[in-house]
């Protein structure tokens, strides 16, 4: 069975307990530091879910875990499981969301480092709350799990909710470093700098460089990412496809070297 608190007062309360499904089974009186033990136990339980839930999620993907398998992984009943967590998809969104909000804070305490950030210190802050973590053993399945969140379009609304307000933030701050550059521009090269950040990262921790230590490669990663993202600024401010940018640019060329010569008829 399984425990589910109500306080009454600061000194006494109840402890309803519970059957798996949530359906109660009887009320018993509990003393309060009874019902904080219970709550730590609870604690606890909840937090080795989600460590067994992680590793599994970023050993495979999000199709192939059950909560079943997560239970076993974990070694506690399936009926825990389904108390602390509605679903298979509100667990997933747990597992993401606990280091997201280290992620956010991080990077946001970084960008505040700076009175006005360059370019590049805005890049840089936006990247390292990532490569300070990949190379811990504790992160390595959080990466693979938020490359399946950013490559999988179903995981959009939960993407918004974890990282959106923290993607604005250094929206706007590129914005006042790269103000010829319009706004979709930027937003789509925060876009791209996430997923080579994320893929290069599940590719040093499944293939690590020999030749390099990990922190030579995050710093070649962060290189890399600057430079793209500062070329922005460079380019012709307007999106692909479009009047003026380059690969429009270089579609005219082809088109003009393609067209045969006009032959004159005298």
């Amino acid at each position: 069975m399984l425990c589910a608190i109500r306080f009454r007062d600061h000194a006494s309360s109840t402890l309803d307990v519970r059957r798996p499904g949530g359906k109660r089974a009887y009320t018993m009186p509990m003393k309060k530091a009874a019902i904080e033990a219970v709550q730590a136990k609870g604690h606890r339980t909840r937090q080795i879910i989600l460590d067994a839930a992680e590793e599994l999620f970023g050993e495979t993907d999000y199709d192939a875990v059950s909560l079943r398998d997560i239970a076993e992984k974990a070694h506690v009943l399936l009926g825990q499981v389904s108390y602390h967590f509605t679903n298979k998809t509100s667990l997933f969104e747990a597992v993401a969301a606990r280091r997201a909000d280290e992620i956010n804070r991080i990077g946001i305490d970084e960008l505040k480092r700076y009175q006005n950030p360059s370019l590049e210190q805005i890049v840089d802050a936006f990247v390292r709350p990532v490569l300070l973590r990949k190379s811990e053993s504790q992160w390595n399945s959080y990466v693979r799990i938020m490359a399946q969140v950013y490559y999988q379009e179903r995981w959009e609304p939960m993407r918004e909710r974890l990282f959106g307000p923290f993607v604005r933030t250094f929206l706007r701050a590129l914005k006042q470093v790269m103000p010829g550059t319009p706004t979709d521009v930027i937003r789509q090269g925060l876009a791209y700098a996430v997923m080579v950040l994320l893929g290069a990262s599940v590719v040093t921790l499944t293939r690590p460089n020999k030749n390099g230590s990990s922190v030579a490669q995050s710093e070649l990663i962060l290189q890399f990412l600057t430079g793209g993202v500062c070329a922005l600024g460079r380019a012709p401010s307007s999106l692909p496809g479009q009047p003026g940018s380059v690969a429009q640019t270089r579609r005219q060329g082809r088109l003009r070297a393609e067209k045969p010569p006009v032959r004159s008829h005298r």
